[in-house]
């Protein structure tokens, strides 16, 4: 089924360098219709590299705009009814884009559909299933009960089903969705932002579904590595964003949980310090 079925792909690069190109060479072939990159910022030569290839649309930002606001970017300058956002440091195939395609054609009020996703040891991710955050689930997160937020401990699924939330670093959405929530919140600069276009799909009548015999790579970490400080910032200021913006009368969102954040930020700051000076 779907066989003749084109997406359009986004894909928000940030220094990405050759794992970007090697990506973008392996959607060629695909039914893809367009390629869309959006730069943010970067100061590597990647984006140069994609100059020979067809189809492929860069938008360059002269500054790192966040994720969020470089994928609303990117969708807009697409007109299909599918667009799959993919990371740069994703590998995937041909059989496995096919497979998130006939998953939103069969359930129409599917707003978006994941793969299951591994890292480079073949594991699946901590996001590839999972639950969306709420103050109490991150409460007993930061209290060590990680399966609060995973689902990894819950039987595989072999068959196509709903989830609460599944990982945004591959993520074939509908424009339908997309457009009636308006799209990510460009107000999260790094993470939450997937998980809140989840929520707000679901709170408006679509579907968030996973397709678990499709399987994509997921490098993972490549921002993190070159600016460690500002990505573990970002997350731990989008982690209150979001609990204030959906559980805004809960106490654990204006009291527990920002004194937690904010020591788990002071206590891994010099783990950050030192991998940042070995790298450099």
């Amino acid at each position: 089924m779907g066989s003749q079925s084109k997406v359009s792909v986004v894909i928000v690069n940030y220094n990405a360098g050759e794992l970007l190109v090697a990506l973008i060479r392996s959607l060629i072939g695909l039914p893809v219709q367009k390629i869309v990159v959006v730069d943010n910022g970067s100061s590597d030569n990647s984006v140069a590299e994609l100059a020979d290839i067809q189809h492929c649309q860069c938008i360059m930002n002269v500054e790192n705009q966040g994720f969020a606001f470089a994928c609303n970017q990117g969708v807009k300058s697409t007109t299909t009814e599918l667009v799959l956002i993919l990371n740069p440091d994703c590998e995937m195939s041909a059989g496995d884009l096919q497979q998130l395609i006939d998953v939103m054609q069969l359930q129409p009020q599917a707003g978006l559909c994941s793969p299951l996703v591994f890292d480079q040891q073949g594991l699946e991710q901590s996001g590839s299933r999972r639950h969306l955050p709420t103050p109490w689930r991150i409460l007993q997160a930061y209290a060590g009960r990680p399966a609060a937020l995973d689902l990894r401990t819950t039987t595989m699924p072999d068959t196509p089903l709903k989830l609460p939330a599944t990982s945004g670093a591959c993520m074939l959405v509908r424009r339908s969705a997309w457009d009636l929530v308006k799209g990510m919140d460009d107000g999260f600069f790094l993470h939450f932002e997937d998980l809140d276009l989840m929520l707000r799909m679901q709170q408006n009548g679509w579907g968030v579904w996973l397709q678990p015999s499709a399987k994509v790579t997921h490098l993972g970490g490549h921002s993190s590595h070159q600016q460690p400080i500002r990505v573990s910032y970002s997350k731990h200021i989008s982690l209150l964003r979001y609990l204030r913006k959906h559980h805004p009368k809960s106490p654990l969102s204006w009291t527990i949980i920002p004194l937690l954040a904010l020591i788990h930020f002071v206590l891994t700051l010099p783990a950050m310090l030192m991998r940042g000076s070995a790298e450099q």
